[in-house]
Parts: C-alpha cells; sequence; structure tokens
C-alpha cells in the first residue's frame, strides 16, 4: 500500500473517530438540531404538501427510507 493511500485511509479513520466523538459532546438540543431535525422537518413538509391519509404512519415509513437512503431520496405520499 502507498503511502498516500495510508495517509488517506489514517485521515478517513481519524475523522470517523472524530465526529463520533462529537456527536456524544453534544447538548441535546444540538444533537437533534443535527442530526434528527433535518429529516424531520423534511418529512414534515412533505405531509404539509401532500397530505397522505395516515401521516404518521407516513413520516415513520419517510424516517426509516431516509435513514438508509439519505437525504437524496424522493418520497411520495401516493
Amino acid at each position: 500500500m502507498s503511502d498516500t493511500h495510508e495517509s488517506k485511509a489514517s485521515e478517513r479513520a481519524a475523522m470517523a473517530v472524530h465526529s463520533k466523538i462529537n456527536v456524544h459532546a453534544l447538548p441535546v438540543r444540538g444533537f437533534l438540531d443535527q442530526n434528527v431535525a433535518p429529516a424531520l422537518l423534511e418529512g414534515l413538509a412533505i405531509i404539509a404538501k401532500e397530505r397522505p391519509e395516515d401521516p404518521v404512519d407516513f413520516l415513520g415509513k419517510f424516517l426509516v427510507r431516509r435513514g438508509k437512503f439519505g437525504p437524496a431520496l424522493q418520497f411520495h405520499a401516493r
């Protein structure tokens, strides 16, 4: 393995550990604002626009799918 490749791998590993430490160091409000609120607000915006028959069920399914596929997910109530 080249020095450059090892250096990049080491840097990625250090960043992963650093981000885990930061998540646990955040106060509850900061943690929720950073990790939960964006997905929740995105789901609520879709609910407000599309008005699904069962909004709570829709939001639950949306959050599960968004957690697996990320914010680029295209999700509709229909």
